[in-house]
């Protein structure tokens, strides 16, 4: 699909909106990236994000006429803020990865050299994708309930900034030594079930290289909706050895269906979290918004495998 309102390869207008990069190795490779784009024959306007939610505030502000590109530099954290502030109409959005697991560029296997990402900036095609909603909060990967949010909701900010994905790996050592049965309860498809946790898949990969659901695709008119239904931690030890040996899906007691919408009733107060962040609290109501945004790729979208 052609670029809304695009102006000639390489001549790209674009938005970039940054993170606060800790260490200069990010905030070398983010400079790098922005040259580059210039050295493309691209303009780039670059707004630095001072607070959480400032990102959505930026872009929520921004004129759709004065920019073909915007472009989230950080985290899926960041990329989700854009997204929800991203106007009807607005510009496609791209994503340049500098964050903890940068889940969007792996499932658009966006190249990992500065030269790759910016000649997708600048010449990469548009294409229309679905993202989910909760409670009015978009997001673009996945969302969940269960164990994984409870992790995200309690994992120390100030430790994931000074060391990345360790911060998550002690965090869910501390949850699994505290983890007690609970049951989630939602209403999909005029039926109620009981789950051990729930992984709503708009994506193929979750968390960074691991896979809840093998069919999920961003290109996809529905949500796979991923239901672990055991509780207990002897259930939580089988399903996360499954997730590490990409085997869950093929596990007897995880069941997986395609929706449209679907609603997660409680634990009332419940986090439910997207694309590694808490986006809202149980009770929540989920749905799809298909092919709603336009989304920068690679030319060719070669095969999603690639490392991050």
């Amino acid at each position: 699909m052609a670029m809304k309102g695009a102006r000639l390869p390489g001549r790209r207008r674009i938005l970039v909106v940054a993170n606060p990069i800790a260490g200069s190795c990010r905030r070398s490779r983010l400079d790098a990236i922005v040259d580059r784009l210039r050295m493309l024959g691209c303009s780039v306007d670059l707004h630095e994000t001072t607070a959480r939610g400032d990102a959505e505030r930026a872009v929520a502000a921004v004129d759709a006429a004065a920019f073909d590109v915007i472009a989230a530099a950080g985290g899926d954290g960041t990329f989700n803020e854009v997204l929800n502030g991203l106007p009807e109409g607005g510009p496609p959005l791209a994503v340049i990865p500098l964050g903890t697991a940068n889940v969007l560029a792996r499932e658009i296997a966006l190249p990992r050299s500065i030269e790759g990402i910016a000649e997708t900036l600048a010449f990469g095609p548009c294409r229309r994708v679905s993202i989910g909603e909760a409670n009015g909060r978009r997001f673009i990967m996945m969302a969940s309930v269960g164990f994984d949010a409870i992790v995200v909701d309690h994992v120390d900010l100030e430790l994931k900034r000074r060391i990345g994905k360790l911060a998550y790996l002690i965090e869910t050592l501390k949850q699994y030594a505290l983890a007690a049965p609970s049951i989630y309860h939602l209403r999909m498809a005029g039926r109620e079930h009981g789950a051990g946790g729930v992984v709503i898949a708009n994506g193929h990969f979750y968390g960074g290289s691991f896979v809840t659901s093998p069919t999920a695709d961003l290109e996809k008119p529905c949500l796979d909706i991923c239901r672990l239904t055991r509780s207990g931690r002897l259930a939580l030890s089988r399903y996360l050895a499954s997730l590490l040996l990409g085997r869950l899906a093929a596990r007897a007691d995880v069941r997986i269906d395609e929706a449209t919408d679907l609603e997660i009733l409680g634990p009332e107060g419940a986090p439910l979290q997207a694309d590694g962040d808490v986006l809202c609290r149980l009770p929540a109501k989920i749905r799809i918004l298909p092919a709603a945004v336009d989304l920068v790729f690679p030319a060719g979208r070669p095969d999603r495998r690639i490392s991050w």
